[in-house]
């Protein structure tokens, strides 16, 4: 377990920082690699969960469409597929 300093206001421990093991920055590097290799026109969506959702972006924004998260993709014909993941994939606003 990491070393913890003391909680955060909202109660949860701070954790020392580290960088990733050498496992996993060879992962990142893979994945990263792999996205930055993406056709053009492709968009990535998720809800949080396991999966992305691969859709034509260049097509919804020729013809004007803004809505394509909560299944938006799914209902204008834009969808290309899934991509599953052994890891969630958290959906943060901000």
């Amino acid at each position: 377990m990491r070393d913890q300093q003391t909680a955060c206001s909202c109660g949860a421990p701070i954790l020392t920082p580290r960088g990733p093991t050498p496992e996993e920055s060879r992962w990142m590097r893979r994945l990263e690699k792999v996205l930055k290799d993406a056709p053009p026109g492709i968009g990535l969506l998720t809800i949080g969960d396991d999966s992305l959702t691969v859709y034509r972006k260049t097509d919804a924004q020729a013809v004007g469409i803004e809505h394509v998260w909560d299944g938006g993709s799914s209902r204008h014909g834009l969808d290309l597929g899934t991509v599953h993941s052994a890891v969630s994939i958290e959906g943060v606003s901000g």
